[in-house]
């Protein structure tokens, strides 16, 4: 382990990346809360995306959600970026 790391990921900052499709279907992955207003994600999860739910602390009591905006990345990598949202405007959530 290097030094000033965690050895695990902080599990209020994962976050269930639920997608919606332009057909209905639902696409479900994760992401990691890099900031108070994204969550990183591999490209492959939200690249059909109709609609995109994020979800942080499931099935806990203190569970929430919020609608995500996917970021154009214009790369090749498979990674993207998801803005939180709240009433339809960019998030600056509580930094867990």
């Amino acid at each position: 382990m290097l030094p000033g790391y965690a050895a695990e990921p902080e599990a209020d900052l994962v976050a269930e990346v639920i997608v919606t499709t332009a057909d209905g279907e639902q696409v479900r992955g994760s992401g990691y809360r890099v900031s108070t207003a994204a969550v990183l994600t591999a490209a492959h999860v939200v690249r059909a995306a109709e609609s995109v739910t994020l979800r942080f602390n499931a099935s806990q009591r203190d569970e929430w959600s919020a609608t995500g905006t996917v970021l154009p990345t214009g790369g090749t990598g498979d990674v993207a970026i998801v803005l939180i949202e709240r009433d339809g405007k960019s998030a600056h959530m509580p930094a867990a």
